[in-house]
């Protein structure tokens, strides 16, 4: 939600010829117009009634087949992994990216940095914002996101 989408939505075809690091590029020149929408979130870890440029979910580390926002994250766990990035600056993006890096999450006392983990979630935003789920645009606010436990059936092997 938020910068993430925006990316997305602005990927056509022609830009999409290098592959993920179109992304990368888009993404670069979308991160200083710093679209700040107001984010309500409620779930039983966390509520967050603020403003923010960019809120990701996840249930696994890898995002577009590339490890990325949680590096910790376990899909059996069970919980979402939510981050939500109040302002866009390069501070906050490094901060991330450093605790990339460490394989860790980072540092609680980050007020312009939010992470924590749910069962599920409800999302309000005004404006409305569009959601992006592995690059296509799905849906849009306000939504509830829940693990379902089990629901799926999965071969997997080592990587």
């Amino acid at each position: 939600i938020g910068l993430i989408s925006k990316v997305s939505e602005q990927m056509d075809n022609n830009s999409k010829k290098l592959g993920k690091m179109s992304y990368y590029i888009q993404a670069s020149k979308l991160i200083f117009q710093n679209e700040v929408f107001h984010l309500k979130i409620e779930s039983d870890h966390c509520t967050y009634d603020d403003d923010a440029v960019m809120m990701v979910i996840g249930n696994g580390s890898y995002l577009g087949g590339m490890q990325s926002f949680f590096p910790q994250a376990n899909i059996q766990d069970g919980l979402l992994d939510v981050l939500i990035i109040k302002q866009a600056s390069m501070q906050n993006f490094w901060t991330w990216f450093q605790s990339q890096v460490k394989d860790d999450y980072p540092d609680k006392n980050n007020d312009e940095i939010v992470y924590f983990r749910t069962k599920s979630l409800k999302i309000e935003a005004q404006p409305i914002q569009k959601i992006d789920c592995d690059g296509e645009l799905i849906a849009e606010t306000p939504t509830s996101i829940s693990i379902l436990p089990q629901h799926m059936t999965m071969v997997v092997g080592d990587v």
